[in-house]
């Protein structure tokens, strides 16, 4: 007959919890960005430049990557890889340049990657969601066309009502 014993039990279990504190412990490094999503407006053919801002929140300093996920030949990233301090913070310029007019939906990956290589380091990341609308130059070219119209319409029913004012005023009818 086999007989329980707690003491050996209480071996184990104090054995068990002492190699996984002492064993090498997993680190996460902390990841910010702002703004949370970015949407752009674009002319085919023309470059368009936008910013996010990258902010390590963790208290150890990291190394961190970034690219884009798709649309890769029509979307350059500067800088790409870079070092943060702890709450150090970094720019990065998004630059746009689509040869073809659309709608484009991709996400921009932010990675960081401890410098420590002591245990087991793991890496943390964010997507940022970008939006990117393409039109031709001609699209412009009828918007403005349309505003000047627009303009011309109001200012001349303003005219022709100043007008017609001052005609009652200067000839009454009894």
């Amino acid at each position: 007959m086999v007989r329980y014993n707690p003491i050996k039990k209480l071996g184990w279990v104090t054995m068990t919890l002492v190699c996984l504190f002492l064993a090498n412990q997993a680190q996460a490094i902390g990841v910010g960005v702002k703004p949370k999503e970015i949407n752009i407006l674009a002319i085919t053919g023309r470059e368009v430049i936008s910013e996010f801002l990258v902010v390590n929140i963790s208290q150890e300093p990291a190394r961190y990557e970034i690219y884009p996920d798709g649309l890769q030949r029509e979307l350059k990233l500067e800088p790409t890889d870079f070092r943060l301090e702890p709450d150090g913070s970094q720019i990065v310029k998004v630059k746009v340049n689509l040869k073809n007019p659309g709608r484009f939906n991709t996400n921009i990956s932010v990675v960081a990657h401890p410098l420590a290589n002591a245990g087991l380091a793991a890496a943390s990341g964010v997507k940022i969601p970008i939006t990117i609308v393409s039109c031709g130059w001609w699209i412009w070219y009828l918007v403005g066309v349309l505003v000047v119209a627009c303009l011309v319409a109001i200012f001349g029913v303003k005219l022709l009502k100043n007008r017609k004012i001052k005609d009652l005023k200067n000839n009454p009818k009894v």
